[in-house]
């Protein structure tokens, strides 16, 4: 495994095989408030399948910063990544924000991109502002200087009611010097709007979209802009789950990738283990 932080790529992680440079690489690529752990679940189960390069985006992690939070930019960002090692093939796994680029790195690069992988998101503008609570609560925790875990679990708990978003913000949270979330709250939450912004194009490639069955962002209008935008596109369900579908059902999600990569050619038709 290869794990690089500098100025000019985003800080990742890169897990070689040899035996499988014929195929293509999956990219993880986190949502909003995120890192490159989000997606691990995924990348280790398909470790013995495909090269994995998992990817902290731009303001995240424990990536450079930066004033503006654009899609094609973020996209660009993650091919400097992948020529940085010469990758040819990629398959693009994005949740969430990750998602939309991950759809935006298949527009921009569709000679690159074997396939796609989408959880949780669909290539239209959400208009509606949201986590207005969630900035909140972490502007909170950022103005009292908290310098525990527990200190923050504190402020979050008294201005949030979705325990499953606590602990997602903690996972964020170190306890190293300096206190501080990984992520740039700051520009994330200037920039809110923009990451809502959508460009529709057209990506003729492989697609899978999995969605949760319980979450809002993929409803039944929002799932007309997909074919639209992605002909080939196969739209799978997770019932019962929310936007946090990968971390609610991983063997669900593990099982709906191999269909669609057995159907596509990407992977041979067989039986596999899952590993949880």
């Amino acid at each position: 495994m290869t794990i690089e932080r500098n100025l000019d790529l985003l800080n990742h992680q890169y897990t070689y095989n040899e035996e499988l440079k014929d195929r293509p690489t999956l990219v993880l690529i986190h949502g909003l408030m995120g890192d490159l752990n989000n997606l691990g679940m995924i990348g280790r189960h398909f470790a013995d399948r495909f090269n994995i390069l998992r990817v902290d985006l731009v303001n995240h992690g424990h990536s450079f910063y930066r004033n503006q939070m654009e899609y094609p930019e973020m996209a660009n960002d993650v091919l400097k990544v992948v020529d940085h090692y010469g990758i040819k093939d990629i398959i693009p796994v994005g949740h969430s924000m990750g998602g939309k680029v991950a759809m935006r790195i298949a527009f921009d690069y569709a000679s690159r991109c074997r396939a796609l992988v989408v959880l949780d998101m669909a290539p239209v503008i959400y208009g509606k502002r949201g986590h207005d609570d969630v900035f909140y609560a972490i502007n909170q925790v950022i103005a009292h200087n908290c310098q525990e875990r527990d200190e923050c679990r504190e402020i979050l708990k008294a201005n949030l009611d979705n325990q499953g978003v606590i602990n997602f913000l903690l996972k964020s949270f170190t306890n190293e010097e300096p206190h501080k979330f990984l992520f740039n709250a700051p520009v994330l939450e200037k920039e809110y709007n923009h990451i809502g912004i959508w460009e529709e194009h057209v990506y003729n490639g492989p697609s899978a979209f999995i969605y949760g069955g319980d979450s809002p962002y993929v409803d039944d209008e929002r799932q007309q802009a997909i074919p639209r935008q992605f002909p080939k596109a196969k739209l799978y369900c997770v019932e019962g789950a929310t936007h946090w579908l990968h971390a609610e059902q991983p063997r669900t999600i593990f099982q709906y990738m191999e269909n669609f990569f057995e159907n596509n050619g990407i992977l041979p038709g067989q039986d596999y283990v899952v590993i949880s």
